[in-house]
């Protein structure tokens, strides 16, 4: 699934959000990061944060690691993956 794009949406506004993956891989990663906006007229939605994961291969078997920083503790209302 390349490129792979998720995308993660919480209760509160999402300042950054960080994602790595699994904990024995030691190359380079190359993605690309913002946020999510609305179908309907197309505005950002600031309670999302989105990747691009282009390398390496992303694989449901891999775990990766996402981290989402807020003012307050965010808890996670729903998510998408596209590819």
């Amino acid at each position: 699934m390349q490129p792979t794009k998720l995308g993660i949406e919480c209760d509160k506004e999402v300042l950054y959000g960080e994602l790595s993956p699994g904990v024995n891989y030691t190359g380079f990663v190359q993605s690309s990061d913002g946020r999510l906006t609305n179908k309907s007229d197309n505005s950002i939605k600031k309670n999302s944060w989105a990747w691009q994961i282009d390398s390496p291969k992303f694989v449901p078997e891999e775990p990766w690691t996402l981290r989402l920083y807020g003012k307050e503790p965010l808890h996670v209302t729903g998510g998408q993956l596209f590819h």
